[in-house]
């Protein structure tokens, strides 16, 4: 009985991965479908994964060099945008286990080869461990990013407190002009608001001194960039909840324009 060639198999393989890309790459459909209903790249996909699995049966070992090194840069992407990478990011231990594990697969794949794709399971099994360890690297980075940017954030912003609260609470805001009188009650109040809110989030009880008053006192007893940011708080939180520090100073240089 004649031996089944493989290269038929390998070259229809190559033609539905070579398609798939194909249609992601150029097809760009213009106001034709919308993006939530377009079967033709869900075929596309379906086709291109097929084509690797069938692929993958017959050219492991390149299978497995190719997930070893997308493993290993894709971990080292997660670490880009932090300037202490080489201090959070051990890409010395990520190469050995990219490398030991597509070995190891690419072994254990002669035993699997005899029924039918076996070696392909293998080879997606392994993708998909890789794919789960840089997510999972990748949401452990993005918290360290989150904490830097949000530690960077509240530093800046604290700059901000002493010297706004002294402007603020120099003088009354009726002793100034009408217009710049009602400009300086309404960032008044806003600045009083985001200390009584401040002292809320972290389990105090706020003052309900009126505003001028209570932002004084705190100027006085320079209690005013004492306060902390709750650690629950990610990056997003904490500038949503600033936001009114940067109407303050955005309402206030419009009034010392010319």
């Amino acid at each position: 009985m004649q031996s089944f060639d493989p290269t038929v198999l390998i070259v229809i393989s190559l033609i539905l991965i070579h398609a798939s890309a194909a249609v992601f790459i150029f097809y760009r459909p213009k106001d034709l479908l919308p993006r939530t209903y377009d079967p033709l790249k869900w075929i596309a996909f379906i086709s291109g994964i097929v084509g690797a699995f069938i692929l993958a049966n017959y050219v492991t070992a390149i299978c497995c060099f190719i997930l070893a090194v997308a493993c290993f840069f894709g971990y080292k992407h997660c670490w880009n945008d932090i300037p202490r990478e080489s201090e959070w990011g051990n890409f010395g231990d990520i190469f050995v286990e990219s490398v030991t594990a597509s070995v190891g697969a690419w072994v254990f794949s002669f035993a699997f080869r005899p029924p039918p794709f076996g070696a392909s399971s293998l080879v997606f099994a392994l993708a998909g461990y890789y794919a789960c360890r840089v997510y999972f690297t990748y949401k452990s980075a993005e918290k360290i990013k989150d904490a830097e940017f949000k530690q960077f954030a509240i530093s800046n912003l604290f700059n901000y407190l002493h010297p706004l609260a002294y402007l603020l609470a120099r003088h009354y805001p009726k002793r100034y002009p009408p217009l710049i009188s009602r400009c300086m009650e309404i960032s008044l109040a806003k600045f009083a608001k985001v200390l009584r809110d401040l002292d809320k989030a972290n389990g105090k009880t706020p003052s309900y001194e009126p505003d001028f008053d209570f932002v004084r006192s705190e100027l006085s007893g320079y209690t005013v960039t004492r306060r902390s940011v709750p650690a629950a708080w990610d990056f997003a939180t904490t500038d949503r909840f600033f936001e009114p520090i940067y109407s303050i100073v955005n309402i206030l240089s419009l009034q010392t324009s010319p």
